[in-house]
């Protein structure tokens, strides 16, 4: 899920009050849901919007499922490889903001 409109190449508007639970135990609004590319190798369905989210927020399990790949978690870096041909389709570094 992400707080960010500009990021989705398909998206489609939720106006039936859909809500997320947020870690802090407050209700967020649900704004849209859609595709996000983020790479060559990766494109996310089904990411919803959130709009009073500053933040965004993958599932590994989510992305494990529907690209068939493993993810491998180090303290830094977060990879992501081809369950088939073992090749990385993806990675991310830590941001401490």
């Amino acid at each position: 899920m992400t707080g960010e409109r500009s990021v989705f190449t398909e998206f489609q508007p939720v106006s039936n009050g859909r809500t997320i639970r947020v870690a802090t135990g407050e209700d967020a609004k649900v704004g849209g849901i859609g595709t996000v590319v983020i790479s060559k190798n990766i494109t996310l369905k089904s990411v919803l919007y959130v709009p009073s989210l500053d933040f965004n927020l993958l599932a590994p399990i989510k992305l494990m499922r529907d690209l068939n790949c493993i993810t491998i978690l180090t303290p830094f870096v977060c990879m992501f490889r081809d369950l088939s041909s073992g090749k990385m389709i993806g990675s991310a570094k830590v941001c401490d903001e």
